[in-house]
This record gives C-alpha cells, sequence and structure tokens, in this order.
C-alpha cells in the first residue's frame, strides 16, 4: 500500500465486502420487486423497510471498525494502526469520512429508489434530514465504541441510549413536520456530529497513549468493590458454577434486560399519539412482547458460552474437565438464567416507575399521550385486566425463561452452521408471520379463509412439539440420574402449565380470535424439546472439547476461567 488511507480502505473492503455487498444489493433488489408487485401492495412496503433498515445497520456495523482481541472479544479501535505514522486525527477521520460517504450515498440510492417505485414526491428536505440523522447515528456509534471499548457495560448503555435518542428524534421530527420550525431540528442534530468527531479524537488519542488507566478506570475499580463478595466456602461444586455464572453474566445482563424492556416502554404510548385504530393498536402492544423474546434468547446465548465476550462457541477445556456432572452444569445455567429472568423483570418494574412519571416530556406534542398510563385501565380494560393477572405475570417470567433455554439449546451444540441456520430458520418465519398479518390487515376479505387453516396448523405444530419432546427426553434419560430426569420433565410441566393458563385466561377475555390466539401461544411459548436438549447439547459439547483437548488443539486463552 503506498499510503495509510489506502491501508484502510482495503482493510474495510476485505474483511466486510460480503456486508457491503448485501446493504447495497438491496437497494435493486428493491428496485426489481416493484415489477413484480404492484404499488401500495403491504408486502412491497414490508420489505421496503426492512430493507432499508438492514443496509444502514450494516453499514453502521462495518464502519464501527474495530478489533478483536487475543481471546476474540469485540474490541476498540484497530491497535496496528497507532504504530503508522500518522496523527490521530488523520487516523481516526479516515474511517469516518469514509463510512460518511457510504452512508450518503446509500441514503441518496434509497430515496431515489422509494419515490420512484412507491410513488411518492422527492422533497430535499427530508433527503437531507435523514442524511444528516444517518451521519449522525454512525459519528456517535463510532465515537462511542472507540472511546469505551475498555469499558463495555457502560459502552451498551451509551450506545443503546444514543440510538434510541436518534430514532425518538428523528420519528418525532419526520411525523409531525419539524414542529417548532426545521431550522432548529436540523441544527441540534448537526451539532451531535462535530461532538461525536471530537468524542471520538480525544478517546483514541487517550488509548493510543495508554492514558485510559486513570481516574476513569480507578473509580470503576472501587464501584466494583462495592458489591459483596462471598466469603465461605461453597456447599457444593453445583453451587460453585452458579455463582460463578452469575457473577461473569448474571448481573451485566439483568442490567441489559431490565434497562432496555424499560426504555423501550418510552414508545408504548405512541399509539395514543399517533391515534392508531384497534387492530394497529394490537400490533403496537405487541413489540414488549417481541422483544421479551430477543431478549431472552440473548440471555441464554449469552449464558451458553463460557465467556460470553469471546467469538469462541465451544466450552473452555477447563470446563470440559470440570469435576461436575453435565447435569448438574445445566441445571447451573438454568438457574442462572432463572435468576436473570426473575431479577430483571423486576428491575423492569422499579425502571417503569420513571419512565410512566417523565412520558408526558417526552410526549409533550401529543395532546393524548400524556394521559396515555393514568387512563389505560379505563381505556385497555381487557388488555389491563389479563396483563395485572399474578398467573400471567408468572407466566411471562416463566416464557422469558424458556426462551432463554430454548436459545441454550442450541448455543451449547457450539456448531456454527446450526447456530446460524437457525437463527435464520427463526428470522425467516418471524418475517412470514408479520407479512400474512400486514397482508390480512391490508386485505381484510382473507381473513375468514386463513382462519379456516388455523386450527389444523395448530395441530401440527403440536404434533411437531410432541415428537421433539418425546425425542429429547428419550435423549436425556441416559446423560442423566432419575431424579435429575424428573426435575426435566417437572420444569417442561411447570413451563407448559403456564403457557396454557396464559392463553386460557386471554382466550376467556375475549381479546383475541381463538384460533389465532392459541396458534401464537403454541407456536412461540409452548416448550418442546429445549429443556432436555440442553443436556444432549452440552454432553456432545464436552466430549467435543475433552478430544480437542486431548488432541492438543489450542483454545482461544481465557484468563478469567
Amino acid at each position: 500500500m503506498r499510503s495509510p488511507a489506502q491501508a484502510i480502505v482495503w482493510e474495510v473492503y476485505a474483511k466486510n465486502r460480503w456486508a457491503l455487498l448485501f446493504a447495497f444489493g438491496l437497494i435493486p433488489f428493491c428496485a426489481l420487486l416493484r415489477c413484480f408487485v404492484p404499488p401500495g401492495h403491504e408486502l412491497l412496503n414490508f420489505v421496503f423497510v426492512f430493507s432499508g433498515i438492514a443496509t444502514f445497520v450494516s453499514l453502521v456495523w462495518v464502519f464501527s471498525y474495530t478489533a478483536n482481541d487475543a481471546r476474540g472479544r469485540f474490541s476498540g479501535f484497530p491497535a496496528w494502526m497507532y504504530t503508522l505514522p500518522s496523527r490521530t486525527v488523520t487516523l481516526v477521520l479516515r474511517p469516518m469520512l469514509l463510512g460518511c460517504v457510504l452512508v450518503l450515498a446509500a441514503v441518496v440510492l434509497w430515496e431515489f429508489t422509494i419515490t420512484r417505485c412507491l410513488g411518492m414526491s422527492f422533497e430535499l428536505k427530508y433527503l437531507c434530514w435523514h442524511a444528516l440523522l444517518f451521519v449522525g447515528t454512525l459519528f456517535s456509534v463510532q465515537a462511542l465504541v472507540w472511546s469505551l471499548h475498555r469499558f463495555r457495560w457502560i459502552r451498551v448503555v451509551a450506545l443503546v441510549v444514543v440510538i434510541y435518542a436518534f430514532l425518538y428524534v428523528g420519528l418525532v421530527g419526520h411525523t409531525f413536520n419539524f414542529h417548532g420550525g426545521a431550522v432548529l431540528w436540523f441544527a441540534g442534530v448537526s451539532f451531535a456530529i462535530p461532538l461525536a468527531v471530537a468524542g471520538a479524537i480525544a478517546g483514541v488519542a487517550r488509548d493510543r497513549h495508554g492514558s485510559w488507566q486513570g481516574w476513569t478506570g480507578k473509580l470503576l475499580e472501587r464501584l466494583l468493590d462495592l458489591i459483596p463478595r462471598r466469603t465461605s466456602a461453597f456447599a457444593s461444586v453445583a453451587r460453585a458454577q452458579l455463582w460463578f455464572e452469575w457473577r461473569r453474566k448474571g448481573i451485566f445482563l439483568v442490567l441489559v434486560f431490565g434497562g432496555l424492556m424499560a426504555l423501550s416502554m418510552c414508545l408504548f404510548p405512541l399509539g395514543a399519539a399517533l391515534y392508531l385504530r384497534p387492530v394497529e393498536t394490537l400490533f403496537h402492544f405487541s413489540y414488549p412482547f417481541l422483544l421479551m423474546i430477543i431478549f431472552g434468547g440473548v440471555i441464554g446465548s449469552a449464558i451458553a458460552k463460557s465467556d460470553m465476550w469471546s467469538s469462541e462457541l465451544g466450552i473452555h477445556p477447563v470446563v470440559s474437565t470440570r469435576p461436575i456432572s453435565t447435569g448438574a452444569l445445566v441445571f447451573a445455567k438454568m438457574k442462572a438464567a432463572a435468576l436473570v429472568a426473575c431479577v430483571g423483570w423486576m428491575l423492569f418494574i422499579i425502571l417503569l416507575v420513571p419512565v410512566i412519571a417523565l412520558h408526558g416530556r417526552v410526549y409533550w406534542w401529543s395532546d393524548a399521550a400524556p394521559y396515555f398510563w393514568r387512563d389505560f385501565p379505563t381505556s385497555y380494560p381487557v388488555f389491563w385486566n389479563w396483563l395485572s393477572n399474578p398467573v400471567v405475570a408468572v407466566a411471562l417470567v416463566g416464557a422469558t425463561w424458556h426462551t432463554a433455554v430454548q436459545s441454550m439449546a442450541v448455543a451449547l451444540t457450539a456448531d456454527k452452521r446450526h447456530i446460524i441456520r437457525n437463527a435464520w430458520q427463526g428470522m425467516t418465519v418471524l418475517a412470514l408471520v408479520i407479512g400474512v398479518a400486514l397482508w390480512l390487515f391490508k386485505d381484510q376479505s382473507k381473513v375468514e379463509i386463513v382462519f379456516r387453516f388455523l386450527p389444523w396448523l395448530t395441530v401440527a405444530i403440536m404434533a411437531f412439539k410432541t415428537w421433539g419432546t418425546v425425542a429429547a427426553f428419550a435423549s436425556a434419560k441416559a446423560l442423566v440420574s432419575q431424579r435429575d430426569f424428573f426435575v426435566l420433565a417437572g420444569l417442561w410441566m411447570l413451563v407448559a402449565s403456564l403457557v396454557l393458563a396464559a392463553g386460557f385466561l386471554a382466550h376467556v377475555a375475549h381479546g383475541m380470535p381463538a384460533a389465532l390466539l392459541w396458534l401464537l401461544v403454541l407456536w412461540q411459548f409452548f416448550p418442546s424439546g429445549e429443556i432436555p436438549a440442553c443436556v444432549v447439547a452440552l454432553a456432545r459439547n464436552r466430549k467435543k472439547e475433552g478430544r480437542r483437548e486431548s488432541a492438543g488443539v489450542p483454545f482461544a486463552p481465557n484468563p478469567d476461567c
């Protein structure tokens, strides 16, 4: 390479060419889809929205421009660039400007494609607004990722807050046509760009000089020392493993689940602010349950791994050779997931109090939204009576735990292809369900025809889950003791009973068509063979890691294990 700039461009392209091809390939794909789908069709709108989001998420991910450390963990600014004969300002600005150019190109291409394919009018004001929002988001994410990579917890919280802030500002400004003057909105977002650039330069400069071990690091160490530590011996190896899982992953996952779920409730009054119709309100009220499923999957994947920050999927050889049975190890991980679910929901309820108290200031531009939470029990009595039932509350915690176990059963296999295939299958099915729901909402004459087939589909799902349950328990029976086998069966029956009870209460309340209700309940929340499958997956994983250890295959270093 003749210059450091060429080296940066080549590295970004070489490492992320498929992601870039995917991001920009969605634009001609949507343009071609317009040739086969008539304008105004709900499928076309859904694909355009999903593809636009995927494009910009991919670009933000690519131009976060990070390197991994020796443990494979997501790190900060590439350390090899610190040896280049360039000033820190130059090193930081090059990837930021490269990302800015491609983001602006994506915005222009998407604006042109949407206006031409969907028949919308082109307005320069909205083009500049979208470009400003996405560039500001990109620069802010880059600044946080590079500056706070030594403080992972703080970085996650800061990233969530910043992304939600840009999402809120963009949504409110666009929906209400820049209430108060467009100059004010543009100036406010524009101020974030130089602030993010200055923060990125300062953060990388401190990291390049090794200055992050100052007062910030000492303050965090003192705060961590305040956390109570165990001083007595453990009664068993299983309790020691549970403590290990909780200390390494549990506290962080509780903050992620409870904090993000509470933060997402800031969008809950949006339906009242936009005066959505009953069916649209039903769709809107479903997003917290969708987030519960997503965060439950994150909890299970993190607990399944030996180090949740590492890219290594297999369990560490120290864990695989530890004198603890596979059943006890699985139960420790399940108990950790249960603790995270329970404490996470309690944290959510606590944080919901300030969210409700401050929502009037957030929705200052709406006449109906400030009274949303006060009038919620009377405005939505069926939903409120169902949600406030203690059985439903316990069922939500149980469903969160079971979702984590579902993800854990997949992640414990340590099979990357299987994990990726399972993730794509889940996203495909979810996208298909959302697409069918939007299609039925658009063309309600087909609702009765589709509802005729839902009971048969529900029966097929139940048959498939029953077969999976029997097969998983049969495979796990030889791997655990009789007592552990009955514990697994008891957990399965407890989750199944809670899910059926919550579904029955929703059925009695008549808040949703019975055929659709039971399809969703039995498809997503009713357990199959995931609970015993965790034992089977971990047993195979331990055996594989044991063979690899005996063969002398190196494992990614993990000094914390």
